[in-house]
């Protein structure tokens, strides 16, 4: 059956760096801290082909691994080895290479690839965040297993698994989170092994299959985001891959979900740096998306940032400016955040920009506190702010001929 794609879905509208001007706002703002405290999603559920065992010695497991190589026992171990924590590097890197060798030698077995998954999420985790559930957000990842798992190619073999198994909620579940992981402790240079592997294209159809899943548009948003962040080429394979509309339906599904948002945001903010990408971006109902997002979410920080930079990057290009509600929500998530100064630079911008619009000089001067808020801003920040305040004033002015 045909997805709906976020263009045809109908959204209600419910009621600290760079300059103003856009260019030199250009890719400013960098992907998070991945572990950044924003909650945690659930796990999906999966069944295995053996029974639950406790956890038992690293040592162990892998000399049973060695002796039934069968797929059977494979991913028993596999599993087993993904509840196994353990702090000696050396024992560690046999468990990797172990699991990746079962992935590799069984990669038409979903239990396999599922238990093989799971073990290398455990592995690209901290051993010191031992006790958290794989999902919070707080987790940080390890950077030597993370290195040791790309080393191995390990990336390769997640998004092959991935292409092959494209219905476990399971593996993509923790295929992407290892991704995030290791993206997170290796940086740039796994970022051509996502891509070269086809990468884009997996997690794009990743977030549309399991579109129920939050943690999968979580990790694939955050995902594409590092790999947009100032790569002009990427930008363009990404949605070239579908990987936009997945970002903004997963925001569609889960609007209540602080990470799904923020990251969504984020890596919107990215794409929209690029100009000849926005007319399109905007065809896909970005504009009432992020709205109806800050609506719900305008308390949080992080999504009124990234929300407020994406609609900065994309006003110059609306020329008919947003709707009194469209307006109103602009105005009541500004005044939130006052103390925040990156928020404000793009929200005086996004508001001189506004100001194309006849219909948003008149909500903006019947605004009841707007000019006392500017006038603090002028005071707080008059290095940052003073100078487009004054234009956003004289615009308002100038509409009533004084």
């Amino acid at each position: 059956s045909t997805i709906q794609s976020p263009k045809e879905k109908k959204i209600p509208i419910k009621k600290r760096i760079g300059s103003g001007d856009r260019d030199s706002r250009m890719n400013k703002t960098l992907p998070p801290d991945f572990w950044s405290p924003a909650g945690y999603t659930s796990e999906p559920s999966t069944s295995r082909d053996c029974d639950t065992v406790l956890p038992r010695g690293l040592g162990a497991i892998l000399q049973d691994m060695k002796k039934d190589v069968s797929p059977t026992g494979q991913s028993r171990y596999c599993h087993e080895l993904s509840d196994v924590w353990y702090t000696r590097k050396d024992d560690l890197y046999g468990a990797i290479d172990a699991t990746l060798h079962a992935m590799r030698s069984h990669p038409q077995n979903l239990n396999v690839q599922e238990g093989g998954c799971s073990a290398l999420c455990t592995f690209s985790i901290d051993g010191g965040n031992r006790d958290l559930p794989h999902d919070n957000a707080e987790i940080i990842a390890d950077k030597t297993n993370c290195a040791h798992i790309n080393k191995l190619s390990g990336i390769s073999i997640i998004i092959s698994a991935m292409k092959v198994h494209q219905k476990s909620a399971m593996m993509h579940h923790k295929g992407l989170r290892t991704i995030r992981n290791i993206l997170n402790a290796c940086g740039q240079t796994c970022k051509n092994d996502i891509i070269d592997n086809g990468g884009l294209a997996v997690i794009s159809s990743s977030m549309w299959l399991h579109e129920d899943l939050s943690s999968v548009q979580e990790d694939g948003s955050l995902i594409f985001w590092s790999l947009m962040f100032k790569d002009y080429g990427t930008k363009h394979k990404i949605f070239a891959n579908n990987g936009v509309g997945a970002i903004l339906n997963g925001m569609i599904l889960h609007m209540s979900i602080e990470t799904v948002q923020h990251h969504g945001c984020g890596a919107l903010q990215a794409l929209t740096t690029e100009r000849e990408l926005i007319g399109e971006v905007l065809d896909n109902g970005m504009l009432a998306i992020i709205i109806v997002s800050l609506t719900e979410n305008g308390s949080s920080l992080q999504i009124a940032e990234a929300a407020f930079s994406t609609l900065a990057n994309v006003m110059p290009e609306i020329k008919q400016g947003l709707s009194n509600e469209q307006l109103e929500v602009v105005l009541n998530v500004m005044q939130m955040h006052g103390d925040c100064v990156a928020l404000q630079r793009d929200a005086c911008f996004l508001l001189d920009a506004a100001l194309q619009s006849g219909s948003n000089v008149d909500v903006l001067r019947q605004n009841p506190t707007l000019r006392f808020f500017l006038g603090d801003l002028m005071e707080s920040y008059p290095d940052d702010c003073l100078e487009a305040v004054q234009t956003i004033l004289q615009k308002m002015d100038k509409s009533l001929g004084v």
